[in-house]
């Protein structure tokens, strides 16, 4: 997806050495931090690749250089937000009224008492 976009992007190497970017070592460095964790899937994987190309591509497109260092503290700002994010399952609550459920009933209504499920 941002393969094309990125394709004029230049690494500096910790060397000094400028070489192009190669997205596909950035999918290897994402997997083998994936793989230092026992439960994950490939589609994991490829949510954060995408989020790490895409924060790169919106950061870095313009100034045409990324140190490798950079593109480290990216991948590992996307996975620390992956890992701390909470889901909720919230397709019970698509009614207008199930809301109740959550917060609980309003004073005066039936139910009052119990509070709700937060």
């Amino acid at each position: 997806m941002y393969n094309e976009v990125l394709d004029d992007l230049v690494v500096v190497k910790r060397s000094g050495q400028r070489v192009p970017f190669n997205s596909s070592k950035v999918a290897i460095a994402i997997k083998s931090a994936f793989e230092s964790v026992e439960n994950y899937n490939e589609t994991q994987v490829y949510k954060i690749f995408e989020r790490v190309l895409g924060d790169i591509n919106s950061n870095y497109r313009e100034r045409k250089t990324i140190n490798v260092e950079d593109i480290q503290d990216i991948i590992e700002k996307v996975l620390i937000d992956e890992k701390n994010m909470i889901r909720f399952d919230m397709s019970e609550y698509m009614e207008k009224f199930s809301v109740t459920r959550l917060i609980g009933a309003p004073p005066g209504y039936v139910g009052y008492e119990e509070g709700g499920q937060l």
